[in-house]
């Protein structure tokens, strides 16, 4: 499964890496293809004051059937299977990629007579 296979499916946002490749961002770390049947998931948080975060992430990816590619002092990256359920959603979660939004068909059509309802008024104040 490729990137933007495992994106649509989740209902995530791909994004150009700045070597070209196709990853999902998140807030800890980011989702990528690590080869042609297996995802990549690369944990680096940005704040000081997740010191232990990888080691704990580490430890449920394992866990979970992930095979560990890369592994420093505050940071890694495991590979995994993007047909395995438990899998996924842990390394998305890890990683903190939140899907998309998608609005049911009630929510647009409320939008949509919001959006007239706004588009119709008047905007000139009204003067006496």
């Amino acid at each position: 499964m490729t990137i933007h296979g495992f994106a649509t499916k989740h209902n995530l946002s791909v994004s150009r890496a700045e070597d070209g490749t196709s990853v999902v961002r998140g807030r800890n770390g980011e989702l990528y293809e690590y080869s042609e049947d297996e995802l990549g998931v690369l944990i680096m948080p940005m704040s000081e004051r997740q010191v232990r975060f990888w080691g704990h992430a580490c430890k449920k990816m394992l866990g979970a059937g992930m095979t560990l590619r890369q592994d420093g002092d505050r940071e890694g990256a495991l590979s995994f299977d993007p047909h395995n359920p438990k899998a996924s959603r842990l390394a998305m979660k890890l990683a903190g990629v939140r899907s998309r939004r998608i609005p049911s068909a009630a929510q647009l059509e409320a939008l949509a007579m919001a959006r007239s309802q706004i588009s119709g008024r008047n905007t000139a104040p009204e003067r006496l």
